[in-house]
């Protein structure tokens, strides 16, 4: 359901619980009501902008803005402010409301990275407060939106947004990455004509009550529902029934992945998986972020091969001791807490029974910006694979002040700190930044099976794209200088195999990514096993 349609429902119950406080304390209460859902949004949108997006109270502050305008009305459904006012002025206020919600705003000040709702939908809501309550028919901007064109795309609306999304959605599909703007244009005239015939031929008679009585209406809705959810729940319970694609097909569109997805909190600042033969000492722990999850099964693996004990180890901090995420409060207490997380998890590290150490980290991801070396937190492959809700963050670290800052320096320090005090503990390796792809690799041989009747025989990126995104990244890496420390290169296989100049993402039958930068099962066994190698030569 809909954010309007539950806050059609939840609104008359509000109205009616509390109509008899009156208009005036009515409007007063259901502004704070506005505030507080602007704040809740603009508070969620930059770990939660799904959330932010979708969830009604989220997003109730935007339909509320209308409620506002229309309590503010009398009954000729003018603003009793403006019957002195010239025209002029409500013209002008008109004017100023459009330009908001068509041009200034959207055209010339928002862009794809724009975080949005919270703060950056306030000038388009307010613009629209500012049509609905200004913009009558005698000014010259109750003519402009009378104009009959304009008339009829008011008429159509509705039905041509219903019709645009899956027409965008189907041409990006048909074209990832290459979906050009003319036939993204086209889609979009495309979706105003269905619109006009969806409104001729279905909206228009549904409203004709002659034709459809309200029972009738009701029993259809419900019908179509209950088959909708029907199917919906089959789906869900039947896993996607995957059954319906051959097996060859299936490997490479439902890549084989770790079943590590974050671990189980031991203590207030520790999170913990055992891997390996069970009741064996801890020989190896694998520490990082879900770079290092992508590793977790295949550990596992390994280490029961050699009836070896092993860990996962993360905390609820960022991955790199030092640094912090700004999407969080990074309060003294919020410091503090960090500081004895990362000194709990170093001394797990310095056990006895643990022989090596391994990191396995996002760390261009976990580093940006390092003063404008890295390009952007999501990753673009340069050829129309663009990483999609990468969640924004900048990473901080403490300057010689002690205060938080996003320069590089002192996160280069930070993070070279924190090898260099693994390393003295145990032998330590350190895998290098994973070729990030773009593209959801699954994806991608899924509509070639569905448009071509075969997946691609091989997708692969550029590997100049992976040196140029990784620079700075690889650059504090390889200033860390410890005898007991070593870096596992997976761009050394990935990068050097199959065609020149290209990374890896799936060869023959055998798709090494389970989605746009963590490894599937074959790359992960790949990476471990160079890694245990690695970490063994230094005993």
């Amino acid at each position: 359901m809909g954010v309007e349609e539950q806050f059609y429902i939840v609104f008359p119950l509000l109205l009616w619980l509390c109509w008899r406080l009156g208009r005036r304390r009515l409007v007063v209460l259901l502004a704070a009501v506005a505030c507080l859902s602007l704040w809740a949004s603009q508070k969620a949108l930059p770990q939660h902008t799904l959330a932010s997006f979708f969830l009604a109270p989220l997003r109730a502050w935007e339909l509320l803005a209308g409620a506002l305008v229309a309590l503010g009305c009398d009954r000729s459904l003018r603003w009793p402010v403006t019957a002195n006012w010239p025209a002029w002025r409500c013209d002008a206020l008109g004017a100023l409301g459009l330009v908001l919600v068509l041009v200034l705003v959207p055209v010339f000040l928002y862009e794809a990275s724009t975080p949005f709702p919270g703060l950056a939908a306030v000038p388009p809501v307010v613009g629209t407060a500012l049509v609905l309550a200004f913009v009558g028919p005698s000014g010259w901007t109750g003519r402009l939106l009378t104009l009959r064109p304009v008339l009829w795309l008011g008429l159509i609306s509705y039905s041509a947004y219903l019709w645009h999304q899956p027409l965008l959605a189907f041409a990006r599909l048909s074209q990832p990455g290459h979906a050009t703007h003319w036939l993204l244009g086209a889609m979009a005239v495309l979706s105003l004509l269905l619109g006009h015939l969806s409104w001729r031929f279905v909206e228009a008679p549904f409203r004709d009550r002659r034709r459809w009585s309200r029972r009738a209406i009701f029993l259809a809705s419900g019908a179509a529902t209950s088959a909708f959810i029907a199917i919906g729940v089959g789906i869900v319970i039947g896993k996607g029934l995957p059954q319906r694609w051959p097996e060859q097909v299936r490997a490479l569109i439902e890549p084989p992945k770790t079943r590590i997805e974050g671990c189980p909190a031991v203590d207030a600042w520790l999170h913990v998986c055992l891997l390996g033969r069970q009741g064996q000492p801890t020989a190896v722990v694998l520490l990082g972020d879900s770079h290092a999850y992508a590793l977790g099964t295949a550990l596992d693996e390994r280490l029961q091969q050699d009836g070896l004990g092993g860990a996962l180890v993360h905390t609820s901090c960022h991955p790199i001791p030092g640094l912090f995420d700004s999407r969080e409060a990074n309060s003294p207490a919020r410091q503090a807490f960090c500081a004895e997380a990362q000194r709990r998890l170093e001394a797990f590290v310095a056990r006895s029974e643990v022989q090596h150490a391994l990191v396995a980290i996002r760390w261009t991801g976990r580093l940006y910006p390092m003063d404008q070396r890295i390009d952007a937190p999501a990753f673009d492959n340069g050829e129309g694979g663009i990483e999609r809700d990468f969640p924004y963050r900048q990473n901080l670290a403490k300057d010689a002040n002690g205060q938080l800052t996003a320069a590089a320096a002192p996160k280069a320090a930070a993070l070279s700190g924190y090898l260099q005090r693994l390393a003295t503990a145990k032998p330590t390796v350190v895998l290098d930044p994973v070729p990030e792809v773009g593209w959801t690799p699954a994806r991608l041989n899924l509509l070639g099976y569905l448009t071509d009747g075969a997946t691609p025989e091989s997708i692969s990126t550029s590997a100049a794209r992976y040196a140029s995104r990784n620079a700075a990244a690889l650059d504090v890496l390889g200033a860390v200088d410890h005898p007991r420390l070593q870096r596992s290169l997976p761009q050394a296989w990935l990068c050097s195999t199959g065609s020149p100049g290209r990374c890896m993402v799936q060869d023959t039958n055998r798709l090494l990514y389970a989605d746009d930068d963590h490894l599937s099962m074959p790359g992960a066994r790949r990476v471990i096993d160079d890694m245990l190698t690695l970490a063994r030569a230094m005993r």
